[in-house]
């Protein structure tokens, strides 16, 4: 597992530009992607992701995603439903105008489309994940006991963002926070308290949460 530290920032940037490109950049363009000055400098990030098995090399010398690049090599995998990349999906009709939460309007008599919901939930088949919510303390941001969280493994984490995160090899559901140069876990739900990450603790940002799903 990689802790939190530069690599995990680099592995994080290095995700985020194959979602987007599905490729990996050039040398020239690593410099910049990882905001780092020299090849040399590269070179050592990237071998040191290769020995922990995110990444492999071509026999012509090409970086390319290995098998643990989407994934967590050694931290044990939380429950969850499964994996957005083996889902059949479906469409389902949308109507053409929204629903009015005030005074009812007239039902209209003809459709928009049809939607699909995995197009619509995910964003990266490859990457995404199902999880099961379990406990209240994630209230305040609209997630409940016993929804289910859409989870993208290949989003790098901003200020603010709802995440899964991996705290000396427990999982749990918090907003992540920078703050002072670190990092704060941040429940929604005055009954727990904010956790400081510390320099001697290891954290891992196993996936940023892009949906919610609970009944009404």
């Amino acid at each position: 597992m990689v802790k939190y530290s530069k690599d995990s920032e680099y592995l994080s940037l290095l995700r985020e530009y194959y979602s987007k490109w599905r490729s990996m950049p050039s040398y020239n363009k690593l410099c910049e992607v990882l905001g780092l000055a020299s090849r040399s400098a590269v070179a050592k990030v990237l071998n040191r992701l290769r020995a922990e098995g995110y990444l492999s090399r071509t026999p012509d010398g090409v970086w390319v995603p290995d098998k643990l690049f989407f994934a967590s090599p050694r931290a044990p995998a939380p429950s969850f439903i499964g994996a957005a990349g083996g889902s059949a999906g479906g469409r389902w009709p949308l109507f053409a105008h929204g629903v009015k939460a005030g005074f009812p309007s007239p039902a209209d008599d003809y459709l928009e489309g049809r939607i699909s919901l995995d197009e619509y939930l995910i964003r990266n088949k490859e990457a995404t994940f199902f999880l099961r919510v379990e406990g209240d303390s994630m209230e305040g941001e609209g997630i409940f006991d016993g929804d289910i969280l859409v989870v993208d493994k290949s989003l790098t984490p901003e200020h603010g963002s709802v995440v899964i995160a991996v705290l000396e090899g427990e999982f749990t559901v918090k907003q992540f926070i920078r703050s002072g140069g670190g990092v704060l876990l941040r429940a929604a739900n005055p009954k727990y308290a904010d956790i400081m990450v510390g320099d001697e603790q290891a954290l891992e940002v196993w996936g940023v949460v892009r949906w919610a799903i609970h009944k009404v």
